[in-house]
């Protein structure tokens, strides 16, 4: 082992769930799997292409609840589930967020617990401008809409010593299994290199708790 690798604790650290700044929510119904298809043809047929359209918002919340939501969950003060995507400790502390595009700018949180999709408040409707201005420097030809992912730090570090590296572990996989969900969905997916920094304290202020770890464009092919 090197020094700085992460190590689960012994006890698990007191802990306490984010607050969201919730407007509204919508109960989401039971995820549509996508169509049957071959495994191998999925993994070849994955692609990162930039320019991609919006797709229905109701395809997006069906996708982000087939990847996120939890199939089993146990625990009181650190609670653990089982989702499509590895993470370490089953602790899942990376939050999906969906960045609307159409018309005013709209952040919506997926709460893998109620299945539930929330319309979250600003505390910056500047900031969060400036996060997709970002992104569509970055994809000009993306007109489809944005999921970013927020981690939760204190989740991992109520777990685990030196539990950084955790965090960025799991936004990958998690990335990754967003995208491979995507294409057997027949969507496009096109992860970017900013990470939607100014989105945490777009919506909760400075000094935020969350800290953004991936962001992507994802709508259906461009005709």
């Amino acid at each position: 082992m090197c020094a700085g690798d992460p190590v689960p604790r012994g006890m698990s650290m007191a802990f306490s769930e984010q607050i969201w700044p919730v407007s509204y929510s919508l109960q989401l119904r039971d995820f549509v799997p996508p169509p049957i298809v071959d495994f191998a043809s999925v993994l070849e047929a994955r692609r990162s292409i930039g320019t991609l359209e919006r797709a229905p918002f109701r395809e997006l919340c069906n996708l982000v609840n087939f990847v996120c939501s939890d199939r089993k969950s146990w625990g009181k003060n650190l609670r653990r589930s089982w989702r499509t995507a590895p993470s370490a400790g089953a602790l899942h502390p990376i939050e999906v967020l969906i960045v609307s595009t159409k018309g005013s700018h709209r952040i919506f949180r997926f709460n893998a617990r109620l299945q539930t999709i929330e319309l979250l408040r600003l505390h910056s409707v500047v900031l969060a401008a400036d996060v997709l201005r970002q992104a569509r420097t970055i994809l000009p030809q993306a007109t489809g809409d944005f999921i970013v992912l927020l981690a939760d730090p204190a989740k991992t570090e109520a777990a685990y010593v030196h539990a950084q590296s955790l965090l960025w572990r799991d936004a990958g996989a998690l990335m990754q299994t967003l995208q491979l969900a995507a294409t057997a969905f027949r969507l496009s997916f096109c992860p970017i290199g900013a990470t939607g920094c100014g989105l945490a304290p777009a919506i909760f202020g400075p000094d935020p708790r969350m800290r953004a770890v991936g962001m992507a464009a994802v709508g259906r092919p461009a005709a």
